[in-house]
C-alpha cells in the first residue's frame, strides 16, 4: 500500500501543474497579468497607435503558443486567476475598433495617454501652423490690446499717447555683427537713441555668454568666439532673463504685432501704427516664456519690425503698471524716455534690475545728502546688487551699482553710452583681485574694427591713498596737539591777569602743509573721459590704452 501511494502523491502535483497550464487559461492569466503589473509597476505613456499594436501583438497565436511552452519549461508558479469582472472588460475591449483618422495619418503627433486596464483612443493634435500671425495667436491664446492698455503703454514709454515715437525706434531692432569680425559676440548698434537699450541688452548677453555655471575656466576670453548657431539662443534667454526679472520671477508678457488694428484714434490716443495692433500673451514660467520668444524671434530681428520698442513694450507689460508707478513714488511726469527719446534713468534701471527706479542710490533717502535738509518725500532707490553696473559722472550712483555680481558696467556720459566688461570671474570676490586687471571696451558700433582692452592699475593709487592718509593723520595730530598749547598759555595768562580766556586761533599750518591733491580735488580726474568714469569705480587708478589705438569714447 505504501509503494503503491507513493507514485501517486509524486504524480499528483504533476497532474495539478498540468491541468494549471491549460492553454486557455494560462493566456487569460497572462494578459490578465500584464495589464496589472503596467498599473502598479509603471505608468507608460503611449499613442493610440502603439496601444493597438500591442494588443495586436497579445492576439496572435504565436504569441500564446509561445507564452504557453515558456512558462512549462521556466517552471514557474501559475499566476493568481483573474477575476471575472476583468475577464469581461477585457474581451468587451477587445472589439473596439481603430480609429480612421489613426490609421491614414500615423506619421502625425498625437496626445499622450496613460496606459492603464481600459485603453481609450484620442484623436491627433492638430498641426502647428506656422504660416501666419492669426494662426500664432490662436495657437497660443493670446488677446487683443485693449484701449486702456494701449494708452497707459504709451504714456509711461514715451510721456503721451498723442505724438507718435521717431523714426529711429521705428527701424531699431537687434541684430549681431558678422561672425568672422572682431566681435562676434556683439550686437550691432547706431548712433541714435537707441543705441543704450541696445548696449543694456548686450550686458545681458555677455554676463549669460562669459559666466555660466558649469564654467570653471578662470579667465574666459575664448568663450568670447560664440558661434553662428548659438547666437540666437544667447538673445532669446538674455531677454527671458530682463523680462522675468521685471515680473519678479512670477510672471512675464509678450507682444506682438498682427494686421488688425483694436484701438482707434480719439482725442486722447492718436495711432502710431504699431502699439494698437499689438497682441498680448502672458507666462507664468520661463521655460513657457523661453519657447514663446523662440516662436517670436523674428519681431525682434527683423528689419521690418521695430524690436527694440517691443522690448520695451514687453518690459513694461511684464512689470504692471502699477508697480511701475510704485517705483517711480507715484511722480505723474516720469517716463523710460526722456524729451528727446533717449533712454532715462527709469530706462536703465528697468533693464538692469528690473525696477523702474527714477534714484541711482542705495536704498531710500529722506533727507538731501548735500544740504542735510529733509526732503518732502522720501526717494526710494536700489535694494540689492543687480548682475551688471553703471558708471557715470553725475548724477552720482551708488555702491550697489559700481559693485554688480558680475564685472560688466555700462558707462554714460554726455549723452553716449559703451560697455565695460572682464573676463576675471572673480574680479567682484577679493580685492586682490582688482590691483592689476584688463577690461574691454565695446561701443557696439560697426566703426569700432578691432577689440580695445584696457589695462588698469591700482597698485599705485592704493600707496598713494594710504601715504595721503598717514599725512593727514600726522597733521591732524600736530594740529591738536598745537591747539592744547595755546589753551594751557592763554589760561596762565588770564589767571594772572583776571580776564577771560580768548578764543583758540586757527592752528598754524593748516593749509600750507596740504599736498597738492587737497588743494586741487579735481586733480585725480584729469585725463579721458572713459578714464574719468574708470576712476568713479576705482580712484586713482592708471589705465593704459592699447598700442596703436587712440583714445576714444
Amino acid at each position: 500500500a505504501a509503494a503503491t501511494m507513493e507514485p501517486q502523491q509524486q504524480q499528483q502535483p504533476q497532474s495539478s501543474r498540468t491541468d494549471d497550464w491549460d492553454s486557455e487559461d494560462a493566456f487569460q492569466r497572462d494578459r490578465t497579468r500584464l495589464w496589472e503589473s503596467l498599473n502598479s509597476r509603471k505608468r507608460l505613456d503611449v499613442d493610440s497607435n502603439g496601444l493597438h499594436r500591442l494588443l495586436s501583438f497579445v492576439e496572435n497565436p504565436t504569441f500564446k503558443e509561445a507564452s504557453f511552452l515558456r512558462r512549462q519549461k521556466s517552471g514557474l508558479r501559475p499566476l493568481p486567476q483573474a477575476s471575472e469582472s476583468d475577464r469581461v472588460a477585457l474581451k468587451r475591449e477587445d472589439t473596439l475598433p481603430m480609429p480612421a483618422e489613426a490609421e491614414a495619418e500615423p506619421s502625425q503627433p498625437r496626445r499622450k495617454i496613460v496606459l492603464g486596464l481600459r485603453p481609450a483612443y484620442t484623436a491627433p493634435l492638430p498641426p502647428i501652423q506656422r504660416s501666419g500671425v492669426g494662426s500664432f495667436h490662436r495657437m497660443l491664446g493670446g488677446a487683443p490690446i485693449g484701449r486702456g492698455e494701449a494708452l497707459r503703454l504709451r504714456q509711461v514709454t514715451f510721456g503721451n499717447a498723442v505724438h507718435p515715437f521717431c523714426k529711429e525706434w521705428r527701424r531699431a531692432h537687434f541684430t549681431f555683427q558678422e561672425a568672422s569680425g572682431p566681435h562676434p559676440y556683439g550686437l550691432l548698434a547706431h548712433r541714435d537713441a537707441t543705441r543704450a537699450l541696445v548696449l543694456c541688452v548686450q550686458a545681458q548677453l555677455l554676463r549669460r555668454l562669459l559666466f555660466p555655471a558649469d564654467c570653471p575656466d578662470r579667465f574666459r576670453t575664448h568663450l568670447l568666439a560664440v558661434e553662428p548657431a548659438r547666437r540666437p539662443t544667447l538673445l532669446a534667454e538674455s531677454l527671458a532673463d530682463i523680462l522675468w526679472r521685471a515680473g519678479e520671477g512670477r510672471r512675464a508678457a509678450l507682444a506682438a504685432p498682427s494686421s488688425e488694428c483694436h484701438v482707434p484714434s480719439d482725442d486722447q490716443y492718436r495711432e502710431d501704427g504699431f502699439t494698437e495692433r499689438l497682441h498680448l500673451f502672458y507666462f507664468t514660467s520661463l521655460p513657457e516664456l523661453l519657447d514663446g520668444l523662440r516662436r517670436l524671434e523674428n519681431y525682434f530681428t527683423s528689419p521690418s519690425h521695430p524690436g527694440c520698442l517691443l522690448l520695451l513694450y514687453c518690459l513694461v507689460l511684464s512689470r504692471g503698471f502699477l508697480r511701475i508707478q510704485a517705483d517711480w513714488d507715484g511722480a505723474p511726469k516720469a517716463s523710460l524716455l526722456n524729451d528727446n527719446e533717449e533712454l532715462a534713468t527709469p530706462g536703465f534701471t528697468l533693464l538692469l534690475t528690473g525696477a523702474a527706479c527714477r534714484f541711482l542710490h542705495n536704498g531710500c533717502q529722506l533727507a538731501d545728502p548735500e544740504t542735510g535738509a529733509p526732503l518732502p518725500a522720501p526717494r526710494t532707490g536700489l535694494a540689492q546688487r543687480p548682475d551688471v553696473g553703471l558708471l557715470q559722472t553725475r548724477p552720482a550712483v551708488g555702491s550697489m551699482l559700481r559693485s554688480p555680481r558680475f564685472p560688466i558696467w555700462l558707462v554714460r556720459r554726455r549723452g553716449q553710452a559703451g560697455l565695460l566688461f572682464s573676463t576675471h570671474s572673480r574680479l567682484m570676490e577679493h580685492w586682490r583681485s582688482e590691483t592689476a586687471f584688463h577690461l574691454y571696451y565695446y561701443t557696439g558700433l560697426a566703426s569700432q574694427f578691432r577689440p580695445c582692452r584696457l589695462s588698469v592699475d591700482t597698485r599705485q593709487a592704493r600707496v598713494a591713498t594710504a601715504r595721503k592718509s598717514a599725512r593727514r593723520r600726522y597733521r591732524q595730530m600736530l594740529q591738536e596737539q598745537q591747539q592744547l598749547e595755546q589753551l594751557q598759555q592763554q589760561r596762565r595768562r588770564s589767571s594772572r591777569q583776571s580776564q577771560p580766556p580768548p578764543q583758540p586761533t586757527e592752528p598754524v599750518g593748516n593749509d600750507e602743509s596740504t599736498d597738492e591733491e587737497d588743494q586741487h580735488p579735481q586733480h585725480h580726474q584729469r585725463g579721458h573721459l572713459l578714464e574719468r568714469l574708470i576712476q568713479t569705480r576705482w580712484p586713482g587708478a592708471q589705465v593704459e590704452w592699447p598700442q596703436g589705438v587712440t583714445p576714444f569714447f
